[in-house]
């Protein structure tokens, strides 16, 4: 991310403070989420997957996501209008459930997801001056491990990653982003396949995979997407 100024990548510093970022280019906002989303799981013992909901002219997308489970997760919501991430969205507060106990709130969500390993989720709207630009999104085979999480942490981090992502939207129009996101989201298919292939060589998993090439981009100032692309060709090397 050489084109975008973080506050600190430091594994020490405060969740909060690691989130934040400067944008320079409409470009940075997609590889600062992808980064974003592994840093706010791996700092949330028990957290299994974290996406980021972008909602851009009443049009919910999953802009950022650690595993495949995210996007499953998620479209179910968007298909049926309803959902942690959408409430938190649309009420602007908060949302914390155990799927086992919230077949009232969300039936038809709860139905969708049930045979998922899913039961804690948690959704914390981007909010920026009253106004809000989606959501972030937990979700945990532990309930517990989702309702323990510090409140206090995940709402700053979400009003941090709101103040970027509402940079973004003001360097584009809102259509626009969407574009550009699905773009790069579609990119991110060369990424999906490098980690596999690190999985396979490896015997790691998918969040330790990702980490695998974030170290190599980062050691060599290369971006991501480039990185993938070489471990794909088999060209990188021992990654």
């Amino acid at each position: 991310m050489s084109e975008m100024q973080t506050e600190t990548t430091s594994a020490d510093a405060p969740l909060v403070e690691r989130v934040g970022a400067v944008l320079r280019t409409l470009d940075d906002l997609q590889e600062y989420l992808s980064g974003v989303v592994h840093t706010v799981r791996a700092a949330i013992p028990g957290c299994d997957a974290v996406g980021v909901t972008v909602v851009c002219g009443e049009r919910p997308f999953t802009a950022a996501y650690t595993t495949a489970m995210t996007l499953q997760i998620d479209a179910v919501q968007y298909s049926l209008d309803e959902g942690p991430c959408l409430e938190a969205h649309d009420t602007m507060t908060s949302v914390r459930a155990d799927l086992d106990e919230a077949a009232e709130r969300w039936p038809r969500f709860v139905a969708a997801i049930e045979p998922t390993p899913t039961r804690g989720l948690v959704a914390y709207p981007l909010l920026v001056d009253g106004e809000s630009y989606g959501a972030l999104n937990l979700y945990a085979a532990s309930v517990s491990a989702v309702e323990h999480a510090d409140d206090s942490v995940l709402r700053a981090t979400a009003r941090r990653i709101a103040e970027v992502v509402a940079s973004g939207i003001a360097l584009a129009e809102a259509n626009e982003l969407v574009g550009q996101l699905e773009q790069a989201v579609a990119s991110r298919a060369v990424i999906e396949q490098a980690k596999g292939i690190l999985m396979g060589r490896h015997g790691v998993d998918e969040a330790r995979a990702f980490d695998l090439l974030r170290e190599q981009s980062s050691r060599t100032n290369v971006k991501l997407r480039q990185i993938a692309a070489s471990v794909v060709a088999g060209t990188s090397g021992r990654s």
